[in-house]
């Protein structure tokens, strides 16, 4: 059995789904001859939303070695209560580098030191964001010569929504930084081929050193009630199912404005969401006259999100901003296995609407209120005209590309090049 070395600051018991990713990795390695042991910050050092219930995924055989952290945000909560909003941008963009998460280094350098003095490993794993991971990986190489593969779940210096304006002195730093990272690695993980288009790009890196491994969904998770060809339950209302976080330029501006637009064409359509909405927001739709159209619930445990999955008659998966083409949400690949119509508001020459036609899962939709509420009229229309189900014929083929126990041999095979080179 080969040693994995694994650094991640999202981990559980941290929910959401910067964790998971990390997680299943870890889950199904010890099957395919890698021990990881995880070095993770303490979640009681953490400001973050907590899940309990992803614990019960950690393989016994697994270590994790918790550390404290500096987490600033405590410190934003108080400047926020203060209305102190310009402070924390200010925080967030000009002070801490490359993110606010480097709090953690100190602490997991001499975590990693401890264990080293007692264990030997074969190799490192690390996953951002945050992107001050990488560069705790490349100290451990550095340091120890432990060969690197260095996984991304999000763009870095070149992000498409970075506070930083391309070319300006601090994206230019932060490409510095990013350069260091990518060449020191021994191999770079992208998550999508858009992503690992611009790394050549960008930094002149050789095809050869990039791997693609996407996001995925974890068959240990699919109810059997709902299992691939099963048939849909017959719903008296239609629930179009968002499960996530709105912020920024990630709003759901556009998509309520088509609900008002449809709202009297539609009069079953509910839009479901898991995961809170912010007052700016609640206020846009009651401005808009749909809020009676919005049921909102809070940050859940992630298999109470699954749950909620099973129940809707339609998924959505949404990236407002065009500019998102290299972007696949995490979970538009937990979707794919669930027998549900899933509606995709996303650039349309972007990598997840490829990944929803490559898999037949559901109809892709220009982020345009007007497009948005045609496809919205013409769906309510077919479920109506199907006696209450929205069928969906995927490509069960093509879903079964994206299985998580795959994806993790993927990595398995990277992980044993690197450490035989």
């Amino acid at each position: 059995m080969k040693k994995l070395l694994v650094l991640a600051y999202y981990f559980p018991p941290l929910g959401g789904t910067g964790v998971v990713r990390t997680l299943k990795f870890v889950k199904y390695l010890p099957a395919l001859g890698w021990s990881p042991t995880v070095v993770a910050p303490d979640p009681r050092w953490l400001r973050y939303p907590k899940d309990a219930t992803l614990i019960g995924e950690i393989p016994p055989e697994v270590t994790a070695v918790r550390t404290p952290s500096l987490d600033p945000n405590w410190l934003y909560k108080g400047l926020y209560g203060l209305r102190l909003n310009r402070a924390v941008r200010w925080l967030n963009t000009d002070v801490f580098r490359p993110d606010p998460m480097i709090g953690w280094l100190p602490f997991a350098k001499r975590a990693i030191e401890r264990l080293m003095e007692r264990e030997q490993f074969d190799a490192v794993y690390t996953s951002s964001p945050p992107h001050s991971v990488q560069l705790l990986g490349r100290w451990a190489k550095e340091r120890f010569g432990l060969p690197w593969v260095a996984d991304f779940r999000d763009p870095w210096s070149f992000a498409p929504l970075s506070p930083h304006a391309l070319g300006s002195p601090e994206q230019r730093g932060l490409a510095e930084l990013e350069r260091g990272v990518v060449h020191a690695a021994d191999r770079l993980i992208a998550n999508t081929p858009l992503n690992r288009d611009e790394w050549i790009a960008n930094f002149g890196l050789s095809p050869s050193k990039i791997v693609w491994i996407p996001n995925g969904y974890d068959p240990a998770e699919l109810d059997p009630a709902v299992a691939r060809l099963s048939p849909q339950p017959v719903t008296d209302v239609f629930t179009l199912l968002w499960v996530g976080r709105f912020y920024g330029e990630h709003n759901p501006s556009r998509l309520f404005r088509a609900l008002a637009e449809c709202r009297e064409r539609c009069p079953k359509l509910r839009l479901k969401i898991v995961g809170g909405l912010h007052r700016q927001f609640e206020a846009e739709a009651a401005a808009l006259g749909i809020a009676d159209r919005l049921d909102v619930l809070p940050f859940v445990a992630h298999d109470e999100a699954l749950a909620e999955m099973n129940g809707a008659t339609a998924l959505l998966a949404m990236l407002a901003d065009p500019r998102w083409r290299n972007y696949v949400p995490g979970k538009l690949c937990e979707y794919l296995p669930r027998n549900r119509f899933v509606v995709g508001i996303l650039p349309t020459d972007g990598c997840a609407a490829d990944l929803i036609r490559e898999t037949r899962v559901g109809w892709v939709v220009a982020p345009d209120e007007a497009a948005i509420a045609a496809a919205l009229v013409d769906l309510y229309a077919a479920w109506e005209a199907a006696g209450g189900r929205l069928p969906v014929e995927p490509d069960w083929d093509a879903v079964a590309r994206y299985d998580r126990r795959r994806l993790t041999a993927q990595l398995a095979e990277v992980l044993t090049d690197v450490s035989r080179a």
